[in-house]
């Protein structure tokens, strides 16, 4: 989300207004200890309206004294919407920066700089020192990724585990996690953050038998590890492919958020073959689609199959109203896979519409859509004829290229209690 921020009217009372338009006053009265958060847009029903009493915030005593407990990070990044174009109007210097202020919380503000500003803010975190961090990304999923992921490298001793709660704002180009605890805009997250309601946030962790080939060069640290963690979708195919083409310079830098669409009308022109074997293990069975159908059979290996569309997804929303994974819960230790076999554009883009119905596309007989347990793992299997611009797998927006001879990876549940979210 693109903020420019309005002056403020005093110094108790901030009006703000997104890119979208949508504009919110936030008014402090220390004094009653209320937080009101009012919707000024005359047009459209507030989201604020949709429950009762939703615009006010009682902060006692007790949740500033819990806050002020964490050692409270912002991570604003200076590639996404929500940075705006000058530090003086962004939403962190209109909004967060005065209600810490104003209610005497510590901070520290961080602004990206450079591909390896993630890795020093991460770098920050001690594990052993027992202190509990409060994280707020102003930036989209790829950023939260990486910082997890850096933050889990550094953890050299399992008896010193750092406790980390997040609590996304919907400013990146990919924003699946905000969007599927429902904080949908920057009211909703800072009501969030003064409710302070945290939940267990679960990792799942990706295996390589062979390279992983980082696209960005700030995560190529990881190509060689065990296993990288990502919390909210694993994909290949259509998807992961447009996340690649999207993200290459000549189109990042001529077409900001359009390129997504142009990218997409290349891909499904070209509408290529994926090919690959599914497998899931313990039960060592294949998820094959024939006769029409989608069935679980006994292993072969040679049971390659034609694809279009593939994800393991964690969340349910994309987007605002893109529900990918309807039965996902970001708090529930599970993914789905969800997939279809090669089919034509036209048949791609009508399921993919559907997701915005209210996720319907699950009921058609083309998608195979299934929970992933946390005792089972997923194996996905390529042919190694397959081009390397079709080996691309992606992670929370992140794009890896599976290299070599004999390319499977495998996807499992990561079990660990040192990551939260806000809700």
């Amino acid at each position: 989300m693109n903020g420019n921020a309005l002056k403020e009217l005093n110094s108790l009372n901030v009006q703000y207004t997104s890119n979208d338009r949508k504009s919110f006053r936030v008014f402090l009265d220390k004094k009653s200890g209320i937080t009101k958060l009012s919707d000024l847009d005359k047009n459209k029903r507030s989201l604020l309206e949709s429950s009762q009493d939703n615009t006010n915030l009682a902060l006692d005593e007790t949740i500033l004294s819990k806050l002020r407990s964490y050692k409270i990070l912002v991570i604003e990044s200076k590639g996404s919407g929500g940075a705006g174009t000058s530090a003086d109007y962004s939403f962190y210097n209109s909004v967060l920066r005065r209600l810490f202020n104003e209610y005497e919380i510590e901070h520290t503000h961080l602004q990206t700089q450079s591909d390896t500003s993630i890795r020093e803010f991460a770098n920050s975190v001690k594990p052993n020192t027992g202190e509990k961090y409060l994280v707020l990304f102003l930036s989209g999923d790829t950023t939260i990724f990486e910082f997890v992921n850096f933050v889990y490298t550094n953890i050299s001793d399992v008896n010193f585990i750092p406790n980390i709660t997040v609590l996304p704002f919907p400013h990146g180009t990919g924003n699946a996690l905000a969007n599927s605890i429902g904080l949908v805009n920057d009211v909703l997250c800072t009501q969030a953050l003064f409710r302070l309601h945290v939940n267990h946030l679960p990792l799942y962790a990706i295996s390589s038998a062979t390279p992983l080939k980082s696209i960005q060069p700030a995560l190529s640290c990881f190509s060689n590890n065990d296993r990288i963690l990502f919390m909210a979708v694993a994909s290949w195919c259509l998807h992961s492919t447009l996340v690649y083409e999207s993200d290459k310079p000549e189109l990042r830098s001529q077409y900001g958020s359009e390129r997504f669409r142009i990218a997409a009308n290349r891909i499904l022109e070209e509408n290529p073959v994926f090919k690959g074997r599914l497998t899931i293990h313990p039960e060592n069975k294949s998820l094959l689609y024939h006769d029409d159908r989608w069935s679980i059979e006994d292993t072969s290996y040679d049971q390659y199959q034609n694809l279009s569309y593939f994800i393991l997804a964690a969340v349910s929303n994309f987007e605002k109203t893109f529900k990918i994974s309807p039965e996902s819960s970001v708090s529930r230790d599970e993914l789905h896979v969800l997939t279809f076999p090669h089919v034509s554009s036209e048949t791609t883009m009508r399921l993919m519409n559907a997701a915005y119905d209210d996720g319907k596309h699950i009921s058609d007989s083309l998608i195979l859509y299934k929970s992933i347990n946390a005792g089972t793992t997923l194996e996905l299997s390529f042919t190694d004829d397959m081009c390397p611009a079709l080996s691309i797998v992606c992670l929370d927006g992140s794009s890896w290229e599976v290299t070599g001879k004999g390319r499977m990876i495998s996807v499992k549940s990561f079990q660990q209690s040192f990551l939260h979210y806000l809700s």
